[in-house]
């Protein structure tokens, strides 16, 4: 067998090189390149702490060391909830929420909005219920959509969780008997039981 030469192996290394390249730039691509989709954003997360919230819809990031959240910067949220009105009447009322999450905050770990925005959202709308006579709740300028709009979604430790962008009142239903009642009977209906 002939001794190699430098000559030899910048011959063979050439293609190997471009090869390489070829290969390997793509690859690389898709293993630190992370693009939003429409309605997402993006958090990079580094040791379990938020280290950066890209501006734009592609973040680069380190494999291995850092990882990609996203999170979605509008959601709807639909709820029923059955509540006791100011006035002493129980409402069960159906609407949905346009809410804008709050952005998750470098330097504390992430902490997926969706989780606790639902609980946030049923709280705040309950409250709104709880501070307003039944026959109030449909109006336009004082009811529940106009009262629930602009609307910070906090949970039980006062954080924000969101922001209420805008809310639709599907249907407010009076409700005849309290939840409480476990018989319907009445003294007349005991005397022929």
């Amino acid at each position: 067998m002939p001794p190699v030469t430098s000559a030899d192996l910048a011959d063979q290394g050439l293609p190997g090189l471009v090869i390489l390249v070829a290969v390997g730039l793509p690859v690389l691509a898709m293993l630190t390149v992370r693009v939003a989709g429409p309605g997402e954003r993006l958090a990079i997360e580094r040791a379990g702490r938020l280290v950066r919230l890209p501006r734009h819809r592609v973040a680069l990031h380190l494999p291995g060391l850092e990882q990609v959240r996203r999170w979605t910067d509008r959601l709807e949220l639909s709820l029923a909830e059955r509540v006791t009105t100011a006035d002493g009447r129980d409402v069960r009322v159906l609407l949905t929420l346009r809410v804008e999450p709050a952005p998750p905050i470098v330097g504390q770990r992430y902490a997926d909005p969706l989780v606790r925005l639902p609980s946030a959202a049923s709280r705040t709308v309950v409250a709104a219920v709880a501070e307003r006579d039944a026959e109030r709740l449909a109006d336009e300028g004082d009811g529940l959509t106009a009262a629930l709009t602009g609307r910070m979604l906090r949970d039980r430790t006062g954080a924000v969780f969101g922001l209420v962008a805008a809310a639709d009142l599907d249907e407010v239903e009076l409700l005849l008997h309290s939840p409480d009642h476990r018989s319907h009977r009445t003294e007349r209906d005991d005397r022929y039981c």
